[in-house]
């Protein structure tokens, strides 16, 4: 159950993230196709990123 909220909480900040992008950059923008596929890639990035997982470290300091 916690794997299922925590999975929630990180779309959640993705889409929002994205929702942001998309006002400051792209509300008054005129090419329509762009901020379609922007909205539709922006929502399936957010759905599926939680499930990568990536690991950067250097000896025995892990980051991200």
């Amino acid at each position: 159950m916690e794997a299922l909220i925590a999975y929630i909480i990180k779309v959640n900040i993705a889409l929002i993230f994205f929702y942001l992008l998309y006002v400051i950059f792209l509300k008054k923008d005129t090419f329509f196709a762009f901020r379609r596929y922007f909205i539709l890639a922006a929502t399936v990035f957010s759905f599926v990123y939680p499930f990568v997982c990536c690991r950067i470290g250097l000896g025995k300091y892990n980051f991200i």
